[in-house]
C-alpha cells in the first residue's frame, strides 16, 4: 500500500510543484480513512406491512450497527436511555408516532467491537393514499426511505382476521324532535388486555350531550373469539330541527397482545351517526314545546286548605316530574293571587336524576298563602300541554282548581247541642190511627257511637276546666265582696310573642285587642287581622308586615317594614292610656252629692 501511494504521488507532481502533490495525497489518505472507518456501519429501515388501512398502525424499524473504536471508550457507559434518537425529517408529516422504543447492545469478536442499536416507532397514518417514510440519519449515516399504502376506511373483519380493538355505536332511535331525548351507546371491544386508552366523546352542533351512568365493563363474543368490552351511555337533545351529525368517535391506547407476548399500541375509529330530527307538529296547541316520555304535576299542603279563618297560613308544594326531559327545560307554573290571601312565593327548586329510561325531571314550587279576607276562594286549575314522544300525541298534565272557604274567626267555638243532634221520633200521647202508621217517622240510631263520645268528653273536660278556674279564683279572693279579676292577662304572652317573633304573635295580638278595645266596638267586631285597621292601623299595618316577612324569609326581593320594638312602644302607650281612664283622679266629683256635704261637715 506504501509502493502504491509513492508511485501515485510520483505521478502526480508537477515540475516545480511539488506543494500540489502533497495536499492531494494528504486528502487521498483522510478520504481512504473515512471508507475504512465506515465500511462496517450501516442504518437498517423496515415496516412490518407495505399495505395498511387508514384506522390500522404499523411498527417502523431502524437498526444501527457501528464499530466502536478505541477513541469511542465512553460509549461502554452508555445506557439504552442515553442513546442518541436518529434524525427523521418530515416523518410527522404524514404519520402519527404513537409510541418509541430503543434498545443498544454490544459485541466483541478479535478484539473488534461493534455496538447494535434498535429503534422501535408506532405510527399512524394521518391520510390515505400512497405514502413515503423518509430517510433517517445518526452519525452520518443514512437508512433508504420506505413507501407504504394507505387505503381509506377500516380494514375487512370477519372470524379470520378478528381486528384486536372496534368501536360499535347505536341510538335508540334514527329521528327524533327537536329537544327530544336520544339515547346514545358507545361500546370499545378489546381482544387482549388494555393497559391505557383514551376514547374520544361525542360532540355535535346544536346539541346538548349529556354522559348517562358510569362505565359499564363485561365481555361479549364477536367474530368467534372473546372480547373484553367498555360501555358509555349519553342522551343527546337536539335543539334544531334538520340533519344532525354525531361526529365519528377515536380510540388510541395500549395493550397486552397475547399471542406475540408483547405490548402494542392500537388505535381505532367508529363511523359517524346521522339523526333526522323534526319540527314540532303544527297540531301541537301549547305555549312551550316540551317532548316527554311522560309528565305529571301533583301538590301537598301542610294542613288542610279547605277552611280556613283571616289570618291564618297554609304552604302549597306544586311538583312538576318529567321523563325523557331536563330540568331546565320544565317551564315556570303560572302565577295567581286571588282576592282574600296573599300570596309569598319561594324560589324554585330543580333537580335532573339518572333513569332507567334517561333523564328524569323534577321542579318544585313552595309558596305560602295568608288569608286576609273572609269568603270563598277559588285557586284555578293549572294545566301543561306536553308531547307523549312514546304514542306520538298531545296530551295535557292537569292541577285541578280548588275552593278554600275563609272564615271570621269567632271568640267561643259552639258545640252542637245534643237535642239537636237527637234523632226525632213521634210523642207517646199522639194519637193515631192504624193507617197512619206507614206515615209516622221512625227514629233511626245513629251508625256509631263515636260522635256522642266526643261530645261528652268534650263536656266532661270544660266542666272540670271550670270547676278548677273557679276554685282558683275563690281562694285568691280575700272577701265575697271584691272585686273579681278580669280575664286571663294575655299581655306577658304578647310581649314575649313580639320579642321572639313567634308564629302565634298575630293571634295573640288578636285576642288582646278584643278585650283591650271591647268598650269601643260599636258596629266592627275583631275577629281577625282586617279587622285591627277600624281600631288602630298601626297595629293593623305592624301585623302584615310580620306576616310578610315570616312568609318570604327566602326571597330577599318581597319588601317588609317589621318593627318589633315600635310595635312594643305602641302597645305600651295603648296601655297606659286604657289605665289612666281605668282610674280617675280625685277632682271627679262623686256620683252622690250628699256625700261631699257630709264630708264637709265632719272636716
Amino acid at each position: 500500500m506504501v509502493n502504491a501511494l509513492h508511485t501515485l504521488l510520483h505521478r502526480l507532481t508537477l515540475p516545480g510543484k511539488p506543494e500540489f502533490a502533497l495536499r492531494t495525497l494528504v486528502l487521498m489518505i483522510v478520504f481512504l480513512l473515512s471508507s475504512f472507518v465506515n465500511a462496517d456501519n450501516r442504518l437498517s429501515a423496515s415496516i412490518d406491512r407495505s399495505k395498511i388501512y387508514a384506522t390500522d398502525t404499523f411498527t417502523y424499524e431502524l437498526v444501527g450497527e457501528l464499530d466502536v473504536q478505541p477513541g469511542l471508550g465512553g460509549l461502554f457507559s452508555f445506557g439504552s436511555s442515553q442513546i442518541s434518537e436518529p434524525n427523521i425529517p418530515g416523518l410527522e408529516k404524514d404519520f402519527e408516532i404513537l409510541d418509541r422504543q430503543q434498545k443498544m447492545s454490544m459485541q466483541s469478536i478479535n478484539g473488534k467491537s461493534q455496538s447494535r442499536m434498535l429503534w422501535r416507532y408506532t405510527l399512524a397514518p394521518l391520510r390515505s393514499g400512497k405514502l413515503t417514510i423518509p430517510a433517517a440519519e445518526y452519525e452520518g449515516i443514512k437508512s433508504k426511505p420506505i413507501d407504504i399504502e394507505v387505503l381509506p376506511g377500516a380494514a375487512p373483519r370477519d372470524a379470520s382476521t378478528p381486528p384486536m380493538v372496534f368501536i360499535e355505536v347505536e341510538t335508540d332511535k334514527k329521528e327524533a324532535y327537536v329537544q327530544e331525548q336520544i339515547k346514545f351507546t358507545v361500546r370499545l371491544y378489546s381482544a387482549g388486555n388494555l393497559v391505557a386508552g383514551d376514547l374520544s366523546q361525542p360532540e355535535a352542533l346544536n346539541a346538548i350531550i349529556e354522559p348517562l351512568g358510569e362505565t359499564k365493563v363485561y365481555y361479549r363474543m364477536a367474530y368467534n373469539q372473546r372480547y373484553e368490552v367498555r360501555e358509555r351511555n349519553y342522551l343527546v337533545f337536539p335543539q334544531q330541527s334538520g340533519k344532525l351529525e354525531l361526529n365519528a368517535l377515536q380510540f388510541s391506547g395500549t395493550m397486552i397482545d397475547s399471542r406475540k407476548r408483547r405490548r402494542v399500541r392500537v388505535r381505532e375509529e367508529s363511523e359517524s351517526t346521522n339523526i333526522m330530527v323534526n319540527p314540532p307538529p303544527a297540531n301541537f296547541t301549547g305555549t312551550l314545546w316540551l317532548p316527554a316520555t311522560s309528565l305529571h304535576l301533583n301538590e301537598k299542603w301542610d294542613k288542610n286548605p279547605e277552611q280556613l279563618s283571616i289570618g291564618d297560613s297554609l304552604t302549597r308544594q306544586i311538583e312538576i316530574h318529567a321523563l325523557g326531559l331536563l330540568a331546565s327545560a320544565l317551564p315556570p307554573l303560572p302565577e295567581a293571587s286571588p282576592d282574600g290571601l296573599k300570596v309569598y312565593p319561594d324560589k324554585a327548586q330543580t333537580e335532573s336524576k339518572e333513569h332507567d329510561s334517561g333523564a328524569q325531571a323534577l321542579r318544585r314550587e313552595t309558596r305560602a298563602y295568608v288569608a286576609i279576607k273572609a269568603g270563598n276562594i277559588t285557586l284555578p286549575e293549572m294545566r301543561i300541554p306536553w308531547w307523549d314522544t312514546v304514542n306520538d300525541v298531545q296530551r295535557e298534565a292537569i292541577l285541578p282548581s280548588r275552593t278554600i272557604e275563609i272564615i271570621a274567626p269567632s271568640p267561643q267555638q259552639k258545640l252542637p247541642s245534643i237535642s239537636e243532634q237527637e234523632p226525632k221520633t213521634v210523642p207517646a200521647t199522639s194519637s193515631r190511627t192504624d193507617q197512619d202508621d206507614e206515615h209516622i217517622p221512625v227514629s233511626t240510631p245513629p251508625a256509631s257511637n263515636h260522635f256522642w263520645y266526643v261530645v261528652t268528653a268534650l263536656l266532661l273536660a270544660g266542666w272540670a276546666t271550670t270547676t278548677v278556674w273557679l276554685l282558683r279564683n275563690q281562694a285568691a279572693q280575700p272577701s265575697a265582696k271584691s272585686k273579681l279579676k278580669p280575664k286571663l292577662d294575655l299581655w306577658p304572652q304578647l310581649r314575649k310573642a313580639i320579642k321572639e317573633q313567634q308564629a302565634d304573635m298575630p293571634k295573640l295580638l288578636v285576642a288582646w285587642a278584643q278585650e283591650h278595645f271591647s268598650a269601643l266596638s260599636g258596629k266592627h267586631r275583631i275577629l281577625g287581622i282586617s279587622d285591627l285597621k277600624h281600631f288602630d292601623n298601626t297595629l293593623y299595618e305592624q301585623v302584615m308586615a310580620f306576616e310578610r316577612k315570616r312568609y318570604a324569609q327566602n326571597d330577599e326581593s318581597v319588601h317588609h317594614d317589621y318593627d318589633g320594638r315600635a310595635l312594643l312602644a305602641h302597645l305600651e302607650s295603648l296601655r297606659k292610656t286604657r289605665a289612666r281612664r281605668a282610674n280617675p283622679t280625685a277632682s271627679i266629683k262623686p256620683f252622690y252629692p250628699y256625700q261631699q256635704k257630709t264630708g264637709t261637715e265632719s272636716s
